[in-house]
């Protein structure tokens, strides 16, 4: 179901290389802006070199909540080129696909590379939107309206129930 889900990526924002100084260099390569795609599977992928430490995981937030932690270790000889000096610039790729499926309307995930000491920086953005369809919008409302529909029934036979234990048990009250 989630699968066929539309997302439309509206914009990827790397943040300024200069604030983020315990790195060398960053890039995200999936999602890209402005990409219009026919399911709600996204390929997240990119690289992130520490400058002393070196990255180990890249995670995506939606404000607090974590939506994924992805491991840096995919083999990235284009980085290794660039970057001849940096140890683990050969294995500092990522990669890895989010299901993004339980959002609905425009949202922001947060991309933040986590280095070998746990220190966290942010790398960047992604605002991406889904459609809310009649179809998706009206089912939970169906859905609820027939679950309240059945709680009011439970609580009337409850009521009835109720009353029916009262009148049988003034029967055998005792007046002093």
């Amino acid at each position: 179901m989630a699968k066929n889900k539309e997302v439309h990526i509206l914009e990827v924002v790397l943040v300024p290389k200069e604030e983020c100084e315990s790195l060398l260099g960053f890039m995200i390569d999936r999602p890209q802006a402005e990409a219009k795609l026919n399911s709600a599977e996204i390929e997240f992928s990119g690289w992130v070199l520490g400058k002393t430490l070196p990255a180990i995981a890249v995670e995506i937030l939606q404000g607090e909540k974590i939506v994924k932690t992805i491991s840096v270790s995919d083999s990235r000889p284009d980085v290794a080129r660039v970057y001849p000096d940096a140890p683990s610039a050969s294995i500092s790729g990522f990669k890895e696909i989010i299901d993004l499926g339980e959002f609905s309307g425009e949202n922001e995930l947060t991309v933040q590379a986590i280095l070998r000491d746990d220190s966290i920086v942010t790398i960047g953005q992604v605002r991406f939107q889904t459609p809310e369809s009649a179809q998706v919008s009206q089912s939970p409302t169906v859905i609820s309206s027939e679950k309240l529909e059945r709680a009011r029934a439970d609580l009337e036979r409850s009521r009835q129930f109720l009353e029916q234990v009262k009148a049988d048990l003034a029967k055998y009250e005792v007046n002093p």
